[in-house]
C-alpha cells in the first residue's frame, strides 16, 4: 500500500501523513506530486542552462 499526497501540504502535514502511513498502515511508501510537478522544470533547466536548478543573480541596489 502507498500514500500519495498533494503538493499543497506544508512540512508539518507531510510529517503527520508519514507517521500515520507508517504507524497505522505499516508502509514507508509515501510520495507527493511535488516531485512530479518539478520534473518538467528540471528537464527544461538542464536543457537550457546545463544545470538542474534555476539561476540566481543577486544585484546590489
Amino acid at each position: 500500500m502507498a500514500f500519495y499526497g498533494s503538493g499543497q501540504l506544508i512540512t508539518e502535514d507531510y510529517y503527520v501523513l508519514h507517521k500515520l502511513a507508517k504507524g497505522l498502515v505499516g508502509t514507508n511508501n509515501l510520495d507527493t506530486n511535488s516531485r512530479l510537478c518539478m520534473s518538467s522544470a528540471v528537464a527544461g533547466y538542464k536543457q537550457m542552462l546545463i544545470a538542474d536548478a534555476p539561476s540566481l543573480q543577486l544585484r546590489k541596489p
